[in-house]
């Protein structure tokens, strides 16, 4: 299992891909607020819970980077 991302790691990955934390949630199949508590300060249980999607938000940088990105994949 790898680490936790920070609220600015999240917030960041997420404005890179172009996604709102609508379409973020969506994509990882959590509630907005969830996005929203991910990326906000002290918020250390919820930072345990982005341990399980860090990797997919991760895939999602990357994929987009090489100019290809299918949410419905993640």
């Amino acid at each position: 299992m790898g680490e936790s991302m920070t609220p600015e790691e999240i917030k960041a990955a997420r404005k890179s891909l172009e996604l709102s934390q609508k379409q973020l949630g969506e994509a990882l199949g959590v509630a907005t607020r969830t996005i929203r508590r991910w990326e906000g300060p002290n918020q250390p249980n919820a930072l345990m819970k982005a341990v399980a999607v860090r990797d997919r938000i991760e895939q999602m940088v990357a994929d987009s980077r090489r100019g290809y990105v299918d949410l419905t994949k993640y």
